[in-house]
């Protein structure tokens, strides 16, 4: 198979981050749609677990950088208990 340059960009909330180097693989869309999970997964485990809300995502271009796929990962804490002991009544 021949080798393709493609572009993952980053996408973190509304701050995106340009890959402008590309990465070279063979193996077709399969390759970028394994690639891109594979990314989103990584900068998954970097969230800071403090953060109630995160949106990140993967946005690939082909060589001619043009948009070929985008993979998307939301995540959200929800707290449904806390530990914190109730307020006083006054």
């Amino acid at each position: 198979m021949a080798l393709a340059r493609y572009y993952f960009d980053v996408r973190s909330n509304d701050r995106l981050f340009s890959d402008t180097e590309g990465t070279w693989l063979a193996g077709g869309m399969d390759a970028v749609r394994t690639e891109a999970f594979s990314a989103l997964t990584d900068y998954a485990r970097e969230v800071t677990p403090t953060i109630i809300r995160r949106r990140l995502s993967v946005e690939v271009r082909d060589e001619h950088r043009q948009p070929l796929l985008k993979a998307v990962l939301v995540l959200v804490i929800e707290v449904l208990a806390s530990d914190d002991p109730e307020p006083p009544n006054h």
